[in-house]
């Protein structure tokens, strides 16, 4: 009995190396780093990034502050996705502003689309283009990222057919030209400082970008801010048809006339090392007076 025991014991190890056994379980891959120091949805596949539609619809410009290259816009904002493990209208924000309220107005699902309408309130940040000020173009930037995902998470998709102004919407001065959307991916060279990644370690987050393009509707606005600076060339030519002892006091005061008007223009830029059109038409007032005050010597 015993021997037969043992036998048993003996050929078991044998008996089993022919024998399949049940495969194990993979394991799991580990979760990518993330920002916000959230897992990924454990339901996603891998490689599979969620597709969120977003769209924007602007209701008025609130505010317009060249000097202090800023400007708020009030504006609708939404969203289409069909993870429902996502809220990405909670997890959003604006890469070059600030929200300053938002409200949301409707959550709703249609089907396997998950669908959220908000309406935002922001003051973005705008390095405005003042090369040819008081004329020439604007565009008004609003960049959006999600706060949590990157770019091999979630990626965003324009919804253009869809987006555009309100029918009331002006910008006194300025003539709305169009709106485009479109989404850029955006390298942070940076590991946040993370131990567990090495230095210099990149993110990339889906960008989508919404901009409004403004032209300058007239003259007129141009003729109001040189009117000084004309009234002072006008006096600098008049000086040569005036007697001699009255032409240095004339042209003194079209000297202080142009220093006073383009004290008046500067105040509404900001700080800048380029010279706009502004600045050229007072240095050309300024040669021109010069040139009347050496003939009235």
């Amino acid at each position: 009995m015993l021997i037969a025991s043992a036998g048993i014991v003996l050929l078991a190890p044998a008996w089993a190396v022919g024998q399949t056994l049940p495969a194990s379980a993979p394991a799991s891959a580990p979760a990518p780093f993330s920002v916000g120091g959230k897992l990924p949805d454990v339901n996603r596949p891998l490689g599979q990034p969620i597709r969120v539609e977003i769209g924007m619809h602007a209701l008025r410009l609130t505010s317009l502050d060249v000097p202090n290259n800023q400007f708020s816009l009030d504006f609708w904002l939404w969203f289409r996705w069909k993870d429902d493990a996502r809220k990405p209208y909670e997890t959003f924000e604006l890469t070059n502003g600030k929200i300053d309220s938002r409200q949301i107005e409707r959550i709703d699902k249609v089907g396997d689309v998950n669908y959220a309408c908000i309406r935002v309130q922001a003051t973005m940040t705008c390095f405005w283009n003042v090369e040819r000020f008081p004329l020439g173009r604007q565009k008004l930037a609003i960049e959006i990222e999600d706060n949590d995902l990157e770019a091999d998470q979630l990626v965003y998709v324009a919804d253009r057919e869809n987006c555009g102004v309100d029918g009331n919407f002006r910008v006194p001065g300025w003539t709305y030209e169009g709106i485009s959307a479109d989404v850029l991916t955006h390298d942070y060279a940076t590991n946040y400082g993370d131990p567990r990644h090495p230095t210099g370690k990149q993110t990339f987050f889906s960008r989508p970008v919404f901009t409004l393009d403004l032209r300058r509707a007239d003259v007129i606005h141009s003729f109001k801010i040189f009117s000084g600076l004309y009234l002072s060339a006008l006096v600098a030519f008049t000086v040569f048809f005036v007697k001699p002892e009255h032409r240095l006091g004339l042209t003194v005061g079209a000297v202080f006339a142009v220093v006073s008007s383009h004290t008046v223009i500067s105040a509404y830029l900001p700080e800048i090392g380029v010279l706009t059109l502004a600045d050229k038409l007072h240095l050309v007032t300024a040669c021109v007076i010069l040139v009347s005050l050496f003939e009235t010597a």
